[in-house]
Formats: structure tokens, C-alpha cells, sequence
């Protein structure tokens, strides 16, 4: 039984989103080192985590149907540290950038291979960017169920 998975185009589409004042990696496109004038919405080391097949429908096994989950999981980096005066004067920006990054997920139409996709946002403060500059972000989660069959 071979499961086709729309892992790929889920991580294609996140790529493809356009937010305004945010510049969106895929995985083969994260700098060595951010720019910092620019704010990044990258994959994490951990891309796909919390993977699981559960089989939905009886039957011989290539017949058979099966939901997929798993969790895709981003950086958000708004801000070097340093940059600012702290979080305090940060959390404004971030927070309504975050926000946009969720809204732009949710009306993402090239998901909808997916049957469910869930954004949410988690553990603001402060992230590395790839050569280890610590920069003001928050994760994003990305939540999603896929029928495999």
C-alpha cells in the first residue's frame, strides 16, 4: 500500500504566502545569517512533528482510508534583540504580524489538499536565527489533517 501524503504541498503553500512586511523561507532558501532589517517566517529544525496514521474506513488494505496528522512548525523572527528596548516595546509589532501570519495560513487555499489545517501561535520571546543572533519571534503551529487513502 503506497499512502500519498499532501505533506509537500502543505509546506510548498505555507512558502507561497505573501504577508505584508514578511519575508516567508522555504527550506531550501533560509539564509545563513538574517538580515535585520527584514522580519522571517522560517521552518524549524523540527519541521513535522507529532506525526500519526489512524485507519477510518475498513477494508482490504489498499482500499482502506486513513487520516494523517501532524504539526508544521515555523519561527517567526520580528526583531534582533537589541533593537529595541526590550519585549515590552516589541509585543505590539509582533503580536500583529503573528496575527497576520495566522490569517494568511487560514485563507491559504492552496491547503486545501488538507481536510483541516489549525494555525496557532506559541512561546513568544526570543529565537535564533541560523548563525545563532537571537532575535525577537514566537513559533507557529501548524496543525493539519490529511485523508490518505
Amino acid at each position: 500500500m503506497t499512502v500519498t501524503l499532501h505533506l509537500e504541498s502543505a509546506i510548498t503553500a505555507v512558502s507561497g504566502l505573501s504577508v505584508t512586511g514578511l519575508t516567508i523561507c522555504d527550506l531550501d532558501d533560509i539564509p545563513n545569517a538574517a538580515d535585520v532589517r527584514l522580519s522571517y517566517l522560517m521552518p524549524d529544525q523540527g519541521l513535522v512533528t507529532d506525526f500519526a496514521l489512524e485507519r477510518v474506513t475498513m477494508g482490504s488494505m489498499h482500499l482502506v482510508g486513513m487520516d494523517a496528522t501532524y504539526t508544521l512548525n515555523y519561527r517567526l523572527l520580528y526583531k534582533p534583540v537589541g533593537s529595541e528596548r526590550g519585549l515590552a516595546n516589541i509585543a505590539p509589532g509582533l503580536a500583529a504580524l503573528a496575527v497576520d501570519v495566522i490569517e494568511a495560513i487560514l485563507n491559504a487555499s492552496a491547503l486545501t489538499g488538507l481536510v483541516k489545517w489549525t494555525p496557532s501561535l506559541a512561546d513568544f520571546g526570543i529565537y535564533s536565527d541560523p548563525s545563532e543572533n537571537g532575535w525577537y519571534g514566537c513559533r507557529v503551529l501548524i496543525k493539519c489533517l490529511d485523508f490518505v487513502q
